[in-house]
């Protein structure tokens, strides 16, 4: 924070972009407020027996709608661009970014539900289910089978051609 802090004072007008894990204390979202222009929350989790089962959080969604709420509260909920440049969002009219570059590493990759890479009628599924909870600026990706871990004994370990 001194370095943005640094920065702003020499002229520095490059938003501030949090991106965390969508589950951080609104405490500690709070200690942030007026240095973030831009939250990007990775929500991992709707309901708790999930977040239990995949991560062993015992509480997850309400802590990170609490979080959420508090991001929303300080950078308001509207996607503002200027000269191009995101500058701040959150709501039902922020673009939702759905991922379906999900690839399993390590346990996961044994794991009965977790060790495969999804499917595009699954994928579909849920990009239909924002749409009908009323977002209506998606970002969406192509549904592949592409293992996309990095191989770092290659040169160059993130191509994935």
């Amino acid at each position: 924070m001194a370095a943005l802090l640094s920065a702003r004072r020499q002229g520095s007008t490059i938003p501030f972009i949090y991106n965390g894990g969508g589950y951080e204390a609104p405490e500690v979202i709070r200690l942030l407020a007026g240095m973030v222009e831009i939250y990007l929350p990775d929500m991992k989790y709707g309901r708790d027996d999930l977040a239990r089962q995949f991560s062993g959080a015992q509480e997850y969604v309400v802590p990170a709608m609490y979080s959420l709420r508090e991001m929303a509260a300080q950078v308001g909920d509207t996607l503002e661009i200027v000269d191009g440049v995101a500058r701040r969002e959150l709501s039902l009219r922020v673009p939702l970014s759905i991922m379906s570059q999900y690839t399993p590493a390590a346990q996961a990759g044994k794991h009965p539900l977790l060790g495969r890479r999804l499917h595009r009628e699954e994928y579909e599924k849920v990009v239909n289910y924002a749409l009908d909870l009323g977002f209506d600026h998606l970002f969406v990706q192509q549904v592949d089978e592409r293992n996309l871990l990095p191989d770092f004994e290659k040169e160059s370990p993130f191509n994935w051609e």
